[in-house]
């Protein structure tokens, strides 16, 4: 059984707090049945929109602190020689932060603040799929990237690499 938590949220963040835990939630039922799961990319009647033009993406790219546009970047180079493959979070944090001992939080924290930018400033969610990793033992493991292939020549022409 899971261990409970009581932690202080201000309210202006507990729709952004639900909707993690749900999502959360989603994805550990779907690694359940064996599956992967990433968040869909239109999911009408959320009030919230998923789907993203090559505008809002080289915006979103260029608005972006170094460290978020290296990991845009890296997943996009990735995903064009492994279009299938994830990346860990380990991994992204070791593009991004290569010389830090805590690279990981650092990762999830310019995730963190760029989720709530993403949602408030463009109602949408992340343009890259995002999932976790399910260990032999069937444990979870490492969280989980990748692009898919439809933003990764837009993110290549934000970034001016294309």
């Amino acid at each position: 059984m899971d261990e409970i938590h009581n932690v202080p949220v201000p309210e202006r963040f507990l729709p952004l707090v639900h909707k993690v835990l749900a999502d959360a939630y989603t994805e550990e039922s779907a690694a359940d049945n064996g599956t992967v799961s990433s968040p869909p990319q239109d999911t009408p009647g959320d009030g919230i929109s998923y789907d993203w033009n090559e505008e809002e993406v080289a915006r979103a790219y260029r608005e972006s602190k170094p460290a978020l546009r290296l990991i845009f970047d890296h997943l996009a180079d990735y995903a064009e020689s492994h279009p299938e493959e994830w990346v860990t979070a380990p991994d992204l944090a070791r593009v991004a932060f290569p010389q830090a001992d805590n690279a990981v939080n650092k990762l999830f924290g310019v995730f963190g603040s760029k989720s709530t930018r993403f949602h408030n400033t463009y109602r949408k969610h992340w343009f890259i799929d995002y999932s976790r990793e399910r260990n032999p033992d069937g444990s979870y493991g490492s969280m989980i990237y990748k692009m898919p292939a439809k933003y990764v020549a837009w993110v290549k022409r934000a970034s001016g690499r294309e």
